[in-house]
């Protein structure tokens, strides 16, 4: 989580993917990719559901998401484009550090991105 208010927070799809394995629902289909957020305050958080626990399992973990995330301070001060790739292969992984439950690797590696962004503030 960020520690400012962003503004104008535009969020591409790089690399789509289809919701729940439904054709007609995308990623990029939905709001914060196709129309982005006016408005972000600190601490909020938007999550997102890409498809049951055990589709992405039967689909292989070499899929990924990639997404360029741009915003703008509260100062109107242009940050980004960034890239960041969610690799499926690193929700499930063993490894400790990220946390083992996907719920938590979730978490850490937004943090991740959250420290990239501060990077960009600087």
């Amino acid at each position: 989580m960020g520690e400012g208010c962003a503004k104008d927070v535009r969020v591409k799809v790089i690399k789509d993917y289809h919701v729940f394995n439904r054709d007609d629902l995308q990623l990029s289909s939905l709001p914060i990719f196709s129309e982005g957020v006016s408005i972000f305050p600190s601490g909020y958080e938007l999550h997102y559901c890409l498809n049951w626990w055990e589709d992405l399992n039967k689909e292989g973990m070499d899929g990924s998401v990639v997404l360029e995330v741009a915003f703008k301070d509260i100062d109107g001060r242009d940050y980004g484009p960034k890239r960041y790739e969610l690799k499926f292969r690193q929700i499930v992984s063993n490894y400790t550090n990220p946390p083992e439950t996907y719920e938590g690797q979730i978490a850490y590696y937004l943090k991740e991105i959250d420290k990239d962004m501060k990077k960009l503030h600087q």
